[in-house]
């Protein structure tokens, strides 16, 4: 055996932004293709073009891959690779007799030459003379189509379809917003196809490949309950509406693997620096820590991503299973073996060795200060993601789930994820999303025996009642097309909607099993007060009964009571008159 080089970890490198040289990144340096991620927007995209072409325009951010989708049409309908765009960033093809007209970046294009190309589009439409397909940044393309009012037909074409990921799409021209992809996918994709044994057969004959921490997190990400509980977090913050492009999740990813070092530098490594090493494990590097500070300010979503890292919360059964599962004597201690042993990532057992000092009655305080600080946090992390791919793993399965929950600050995470899944809000979160919303309008704790919304105001008048029978719930469109998974549920009432997120789901659910209104308060205050004004709105109380809430002692809650008042006053409360009533009046 011999110290051998990856060329797939080569590879891996060209995304590392730790290094001086990542210029790969860039489809604007790239002139042959080495790694494709799949795509389905991208199959779409090229079956139209060579089925039946029409122009269209593809939109996002930049790093969406858009200029890379050019590039595979291109290939794809010449057959022969790009290997340097146009000077004019422009390429113009023709396929089975039709002409295409290619454009990598309109963004990058002069005012003049973007004005032209666009009223061409707009004439190509009718004519079907040319047909178009544009990479823009969204912001750049509006911003032009403004500028001219002869454009003013193509904008509310394009508008239209720019705000709508499950719309339908125009018959001239079709417009995709990659911002509405969901990054889950491609990152699911990536590491997949990234831990394909085909990749790392070279390791195999490799003498540094026990020292090796890249090969260490290889062979856990190729797990599939590690990947699954990764794809969870790519997946939350597809429920946040946090968009990762392409380009980023690459060189995101590519930390997640390698954390900064090459081939070279496990080679290369002395005794201490493999200890130092060591810390570079996949749990680690997926959460930032030891990353450079350049890392954070070009992948904002990396703060994000901390959001869901299970290492900052205490867990007593957890933290107790660290510290002492292997006292216990029976699955449990081969499971903390298995785990917390002399492993690469344990620093070849020197948890081991801290973990007995604290337990030696010399210097305990300050073992337990550095188990505390320095090992804790990392072994949470380590058991969340490999508690089930220990050889006992099954017998705690029961556990683990329920510690899932308990580990990550969103409690209710994994069950807004199940109602995304299984395409229905079941009528048991249906009855906790009412009672968190009764909370909030009224701030107090509400008995509804019937499971009715009570629209209310902060004096406790009740504008109106809902019933759970006029309420409409339902989970979001999905489209495959454009590789866009569904991220919010929703409530309807008289066409009154309300778009519930991952952070308002966490938010009621903690409401209506005791949770305090202030936490996350400030992420749906907006939200929720907009939609009870709009209910408000949209229904008056003809009626001259008043309708209250009033506390209850027995009940230790407040329960509707319903008084007779003048018409007057009825109308008085419609035009928000409600401030003259005051709670007392109706002891």
């Amino acid at each position: 055996m011999e110290n051998m080089m990856n060329p797939f970890v080569q590879f891996m490198g060209n995304y590392d932004l730790t290094t001086a040289d990542y210029t790969k990144i860039y489809d604007e340096y790239t002139s042959k293709v080495q790694f494709e991620i799949e795509s389905e927007i991208n199959k779409t995209i090229l079956n139209t073009m060579k089925s039946s072409p029409t122009s269209i325009i593809i939109t996002g951010n930049a790093g969406d891959g858009k200029t890379r989708i050019c590039r595979n049409v291109y290939t794809a309908l010449t057959e022969k690779e790009l290997e340097q765009w146009d000077e004019s960033g422009i390429e113009d093809i023709v396929y089975n007799g039709k002409k295409i007209r290619i454009i990598k970046d309109l963004s990058e294009l002069q005012d003049s030459v973007i004005n032209k190309e666009l009223n061409h589009l707009k004439n190509a439409m009718q004519t079907e003379d040319v047909f178009y397909l544009i990479a823009a940044n969204e912001g750049k393309l509006t911003h032009a189509l403004l500028q001219d009012s002869k454009l003013a037909q193509l904008f509310k074409i394009i508008v239209m379809q720019l705000t709508d990921p499950a719309g339908e799409k125009n018959e001239k021209l079709h417009v995709y917003n990659l911002l509405h992809s969901s990054s889950s996918i491609y990152a699911q994709n990536i590491i997949k196809e990234w831990n394909e044994e085909d990749n790392w057969m070279i390791c195999n004959n490799c003498k540094q490949q026990r020292n090796c921490i890249i090969y260490h997190n290889h062979e856990k990400l190729k797990q599939k309950e590690v990947r699954m509980l990764l794809n969870r977090i790519y997946r939350s913050l597809d429920t946040t509406q946090v968009h990762m492009t392409i380009r980023e999740l690459l060189i995101q990813l590519t930390y997640l693997h390698l954390g900064g070092l090459s081939c070279t530098d496990i080679h290369s490594a002395k005794n201490k620096e493999l200890q130092e090493q060591a810390r570079k494990v996949y749990y680690e590097n997926l959460f930032g820590h030891s990353a450079p500070d350049t890392l954070f300010e070009d992948i904002p979503a990396f703060s994000e991503i901390q959001k869901y890292d299970p290492g900052l919360l205490s867990n007593s059964k957890v933290d107790d299973f660290i510290l002492n599962g292997d006292l216990s004597g029976d699955a449990s201690s081969e499971q903390h073996k298995e785990l917390f042993g002399k492993t690469i990532d344990t620093e070849y057992g020197f948890f081991q060795q801290d973990l007995s000092n604290y337990r030696s009655l010399s210097n305990q305080e300050n073992a337990g200060q550095h188990l505390a600080k320095y090992w804790l946090p990392r072994l949470r992390r380590k058991y969340y993601f490999e508690i089930n791919t220990t050889k006992s793993g099954m017998k705690s399965k029961k556990i683990v789930n329920a510690n899932e929950h308990s580990m990550i600050a969103y409690k209710h995470r994994v069950n807004f994820l199940h109602i995304l899944k299984e395409n229905r809000v079941d009528l048991r979160f249906q009855k906790d999303l009412i009672r968190g919303l009764n909370y909030y309008f009224s701030k107090q704790l509400v008995s509804s025996p019937e499971n009715s919304l009570y629209v209310v105001s902060d004096k406790l008048f009740v504008h109106r009642i809902v019933s759970a029978s006029d309420m409409r719930w339902g989970v979001e469109t999905a489209n495959k097309e454009i590789d866009y998974k569904a991220s919010h549920i929703y409530l309807s009432i008289d066409h009154v909607f309300l778009k519930i997120n991952l952070i308002l789901f966490e938010y009621l659910m903690r409401l209506a099993n005791g949770g305090l209104p202030h936490i996350l308060n400030d992420d749906v205050e907006i939200l929720l007060s907009n939609f009870k004004n709009n209910l408000i709105i949209n229904k008056k109380n003809d009626s001259t009964m008043l309708q209250i809430l009033k506390f209850n002692a027995k009940k230790d809650a407040y329960e509707l009571r319903e008084i007779e008042v003048s018409k007057k006053a009825t109308d008085e409360l419609n035009n928000d008159a409600e401030d003259e009533w005051d709670e007392d009046d109706f002891d």
